[in-house]
């Protein structure tokens, strides 16, 4: 089995973060409501990203052609976000709630979408040659869990049989600046600064405020253009939007400036791909 490799931000780098080892049993499941039937339980592995520790396989299992097999994973432990993740080809994974009310979707280690059609659009591009911190086997997708469980669905999407290893786990977002997800929650950094953040939940915008004293020069880098990632400045009129590139897109800022990253195209992906860099220059 091929194991994932990390390289945390500057900043987990620093802290004694340890792999907690839940035990992770695969049973007979419930008939609830949506799914009809579902091919088993278990509960999410809490997982913290560490060099090194990459969380187990939870479940290995096969598909026949255009077959989903359904699972329900328990929510143990409150986190920042839920993952699940297969590797393997040509697959789907989908996060759904209890209800049945898709969560988000995902055929790609780079990025997933609020639904099917949402992931038509991008095309896959090289990244920058930038350091990485925490990437996916296989195609994954995160939610910001609120449920106690939530429903997990892997699809074949060929005409041939494919094996999988499936993976659920809770862990703390890479983004050390979360929550600052509204302007009364910015994050103040000042010319000394170079915040750096990531989009790995849908929905996510992170909020920044410029506390320096002078103009200053603000280079906007991303690390995977698939995601569409802008800078706006909302008080502007009309708000000033500046969208990044891997080489890095600049533009002027005063002190004072309030200003928020999102993904225009309504994506968010593992952090090594929808990581963001802000510098001074």
């Amino acid at each position: 089995m091929t194991h994932r490799r990390l390289i945390p931000f500057a900043a987990l780098a620093a802290l004694a973060l340890v792999l907690a080892a839940c035990q992770v049993t695969v049973t007979p499941g419930p008939t609830p409501t949506f799914p009809p039937s579902l091919s088993g339980t278990f509960d999410a592995q809490v997982f913290v990203p560490t060099l090194g520790t990459p969380p187990e396989s939870q479940l290995t299992a096969s598909l026949a052609a255009q077959q989903t097999r359904y699972y329900r994973v328990d929510v143990p432990t409150a986190r920042d976000l839920l993952y699940a993740e297969v590797e393997g080809n040509d697959l789907r994974v989908t996060l759904y709630t209890s209800g049945g009310s898709v969560r988000a979707v995902s055929e790609s280690s780079r990025y997933f979408g609020p639904s099917v059609s949402s992931l038509a659009a991008p095309a896959e591009v090289g990244t920058a040659s930038l350091s990485t911190t925490f990437f996916c086997l296989g195609p994954c997708a995160a939610v910001e869990p609120t449920a106690p469980y939530y429903v997990i669905g892997v699809r074949n999407l060929t005409n041939s049989p494919r094996v999988f290893d499936l993976y659920a786990y809770t862990m703390i977002a890479t983004d050390e600046n979360e929550g600052n997800d509204a302007t009364g929650t910015a994050t103040a950094f000042s010319a000394a600064d170079a915040p750096q953040g990531a989009i790995e939940a849908l929905d996510d915008e992170d909020w920044f405020v410029y506390t320096g004293g002078s103009t200053e020069t603000l280079r906007f880098t991303v690390y995977n253009l698939d995601l569409d990632l802008v800078l706006e400045f909302p008080n502007d009129v009309p708000p000033t939007v500046v969208a990044g590139s891997l080489s890095g897109t600049t533009t002027t800022l005063v002190a004072g400036d309030v200003f928020r990253v999102y993904s225009r195209a309504g994506l968010a992906g593992p952090s090594t791909e929808s990581r963001y860099l802000i510098t001074l220059e």
